[in-house]
């Protein structure tokens, strides 16, 4: 048998062949759709509608932050698991997500305790923790002029945590409160 991948779009799919949109027919016994992945696709998968109207992707196109992978500008007590530089690439996403649950109940007891309606991460926090992950990206193999679902259209690695889990998991415990702005219920 032969085995060949084809980039090119599929006008049609018949019987035994597909036809290409160059008019091309190729005999096939199977066809393996695979789209590739995004990242930014399912960090948008929800739709999330921020204080000034708009949605994450109009807000970021292909180049979001948050803090800690969790915690976006301009979105009130809002938080998500796995959120840009904050993933892997070498180790279990598992020690990720305990450590950024830890995080997220650590918040939200601090919410319930002192009596705060809206926690929202400050703008230089973010831009802070983004700063020093590119830097500490600079010299890691997944910033090299290899092409890769890591890196935006700007050729910024924006989904990989740059560190090990240990300090990871050591960044999210020490977070502060004071990371984010508050607002009192009454």
């Amino acid at each position: 048998y032969q085995r060949r991948v084809h980039g090119d779009k599929i006008s049609k799919v018949q019987e035994s062949s597909i036809v290409l949109d160059n008019g091309k027919e190729v005999d096939v016994d199977i066809i393996v759709f695979a789209t590739g992945y995004s990242p930014v696709s399912s960090i948008y998968s929800c739709n999330i509608f921020y204080k000034n109207g708009r949605n994450q992707s109009e807000i970021y196109g292909d180049n979001p932050a948050a803090y800690l992978g969790l915690s976006y500008r301009g979105a009130p007590n809002y938080f998500s698991l796995n959120g840009p530089s904050a993933s892997l690439a070498h180790n279990s996403i598992i020690i990720m997500l305990e450590a950024q649950m830890g995080h997220i109940i650590k918040m939200i007891q601090y919410m319930l305790n002192k009596n705060i309606a809206r926690v929202e991460v400050r703008d230089e926090v973010v831009k802070n923790y983004i700063d020093e992950n590119d830097k500490n990206m600079k010299d890691k193999v997944w910033s090299t002029s290899c092409n890769s679902w890591y890196k935006n259209s700007q050729n910024r690695v924006y989904v990989l945590w740059p560190g090990n889990t240990l300090s990871y998991r050591w960044r999210c415990f020490r977070a502060k409160t004071s990371d984010y702005e508050h607002t009192k219920k009454y």
